[in-house]
């Protein structure tokens, strides 16, 4: 079974094993790099979190994460809000 094919079908123990191959500092990383404060890789962070991350075991506002994902909709730039 392809990778594309487990996500789309919610087979969580593909994106359970990629994120332990992967390693969850790395993800966190990635994922506040790409806007999600929460999911900075601090030490507490590191320990909080685990591979139950990747079943949504972690707090991400609703701001971030349509940030987030804003760089797919932006060629890749990541949307940045702006305070009135």
């Amino acid at each position: 079974m392809t990778l594309s094919t487990a996500l789309g079908n919610s087979i969580n123990t593909a994106a359970t094993k990629m994120l332990a191959n992967v390693g969850v500092k790395d993800m966190l990383q990635q994922a506040f790099d790409m806007g999600l404060s929460t999911l900075e890789p601090t030490a507490a962070n590191l320990q909080r979190y685990g591979l139950a991350v990747t079943l949504g075991g972690a707090d991400v506002t609703m701001i971030d994460l349509a940030g987030a994902y804003s760089a797919f909709a932006n060629g890749g730039t990541r949307w940045t809000r702006w305070e009135c």
